[in-house]
């Protein structure tokens, strides 16, 4: 999208999502999380805002192994992102797979497969409409929705 200077996607392969694959150039395509990337990526960013020069960059999350280092380093990108411009997109088949500050604080989540209703039953700010769901910053996408 033209709203993005940039796009980072972290994807187990592009061959999972041929389609969303196409749309980032491939050297901004990883496999695994990376957090040396992430650091760097805020400080350029800082920088680049600090010159009168800000970039949007949109990072993709696209069902990836995370261990503790990984997910601590995905919450702070979730939570800090918006201070230095940069969006945090999920793509997962479970609303649960994500870190609960991940969940709270991504600003767009899509979700690939059927889902359950009454997991949502805590967020009082929610509200469903059609095919999304809106909690503060986030919004959710389905593609597939099934009531139990």
């Amino acid at each position: 999208s033209s709203h993005y200077g940039l796009i980072i996607s972290f994807m187990g392969s592009p061959m999972c999502n041929p389609t969303l694959a196409q749309f980032v150039d491939q050297r901004f395509l990883y496999n695994t999380w990376q957090k040396k990337l992430m650091l760097l990526l805020e400080e350029q960013q800082l920088d680049l805002i600090q010159q009168g020069r800000p970039r949007n960059v949109l990072i993709l999350v696209d069902d990836i192994i995370l261990d503790s280092d990984d997910q601590k380093s995905l919450e702070h990108l979730a939570m800090r992102g918006r201070h230095f411009k940069v969006s945090l997109m999920g793509l997962s088949v479970s609303w649960s797979q994500f870190p609960k500050n991940v969940r709270r604080a991504c600003d767009f989540v899509f979700l690939f497969s059927s889902f359950s209703f009454p997991l949502l039953s805590d967020k009082k700010e929610a509200v469903m409409c059609s095919l999304c769901f809106v909690t503060s910053r986030s919004y959710v996408l389905f593609s597939s929705v099934e009531q139990s």
